[in-house]
């Protein structure tokens, strides 16, 4: 099944965009093991470029513009995280969506927040993190 008919048969999703194949493999399963009992699965695009297409089509076609959560890392490949972050917001999207990312910058993180992102995690940071990253998706998706 492709990304388009995965999404628009489930609005219980989970929308993560990460680029290194590790850091999607360890937190696309530590967010599945928190959400699954909840009905929500996890859907990992590796490409920004893609992501943004798909939530493009997604917005015009099936007029979708509301969705589980969706995590953003910031340093893409092809396109950064705040770009889509900008794309998201222009076009409305209600969803939650928050930075996933492994830099730790108060200013990133103060422009982020600025954009609409409602929070911003540093992968591998600590446990405290991890944990407060654990109650973000459960408070968004309940």
């Amino acid at each position: 099944m492709n990304n388009i008919n995965q999404i628009n048969s489930n609005p219980k999703l989970i929308l993560y965009v990460e680029d290194e194949d590790v850091q999607a493999k360890i937190f696309s399963k530590i967010i599945e093991n928190e959400v699954s009992s909840h009905g929500f699965k996890v859907v990992v695009f590796k490409s920004g470029d893609d992501f943004i297409d798909l939530i493009n089509s997604l917005h015009a076609k099936y007029k979708i513009s509301e969705f589980g959560l969706i995590l953003l890392d910031l340093s893409m490949h092809d396109v950064s995280g705040l770009a889509m972050l900008k794309e998201f917001k222009a076009k409305s999207i209600k969803t939650p969506i928050a930075i996933l990312t492994a830099r730790e910058d108060d200013a990133l993180k103060n422009k982020a927040l600025s954009i609409g992102a409602n929070d911003y995690f540093v992968k591998g940071k600590d446990v405290e993190e991890l944990s407060r990253l654990k109650n973000f998706i459960l408070q968004s998706i309940n």
